[in-house]
């Protein structure tokens, strides 16, 4: 399993961002528009998009 972390200059603490549950990621590679790519050693390639980031509903 992979772990990619985002980090946080405001408050300068990495906070978890996302989990690949994977064997081996051998390669991350990041596309314009901001999608990424993982690929492993089988040359399986995924294609990755960040959500957006949490908000609180006002009630």
């Amino acid at each position: 399993m992979t772990i990619l972390f985002g980090y946080m200059n405001y408050h300068h603490e990495f906070t978890e961002r996302a989990r690949i549950f994977a064997k081996e990621v051998r390669e991350i590679q990041i596309g314009p528009g901001e999608p990424f790519f993982t690929g492993d050693g089988t040359g399986q390639v995924d294609v990755w998009k960040w959500q957006a980031e949490p908000t609180s509903l006002a009630s």
